[in-house]
């Protein structure tokens, strides 16, 4: 597995007769964000299948080997925090001042491991609402320098 040049491709949704295939390269993923890739020598905390194809789906993987499918902000402060961040697909620039929402709250769907999902929603701030938004901007097409503060 090697993180790809980055691209504006939108990840289409996760569905059922996916959640095989996710969890065929779900351990993959989750070894390669210990892997140390240019500045970023203790790896990231999460990768996004957008990082790994251009065909991707819409989910990301962390370092917790947790998968999540459809990931999607539902609501969030109006307070914009300046934070440092990193991204794996510019191993090259380091880290960089990234505005992001101090809070959110997400929704998000796990594999239930009976052929189907379970959908959350968790209050996130901090590290956890500054990963799931770079995350999911992955997904979107996004990165890290369309939103350099």
């Amino acid at each position: 597995m090697q993180i790809i040049p980055p691209h504006k491709n939108i990840a289409r949704e996760v569905w059922v007769q996916d959640l095989e295939f996710i969890e065929s390269i779900r351990r993959e993923m989750q070894a390669f964000c210990f892997k140390p890739h240019g500045k970023h020598v203790n790896g990231g905390y999460a990768v996004a299948h957008p990082q790994i194809t251009e065909d991707a789906l819409r989910f990301f993987v962390t370092r917790d080997g947790v998968a999540y499918l459809n990931p999607k902000i539902i609501r969030h402060t109006a307070q914009i925090v300046k934070r440092s961040e990193g991204c794996l697909s510019y191993p090259e620039i380091g880290l960089v001042d990234v505005g992001r929402w101090n809070k959110i709250e997400v929704e998000f769907q796990l594999n239930d491991g009976m052929g189907g999902f379970t959908t959350k929603r968790e209050a996130l701030s901090g590290l956890g609402a500054q990963i799931f938004q770079h995350e999911i901007n992955h997904c979107e097409g996004i990165f890290i320098i369309d939103k350099i503060v």
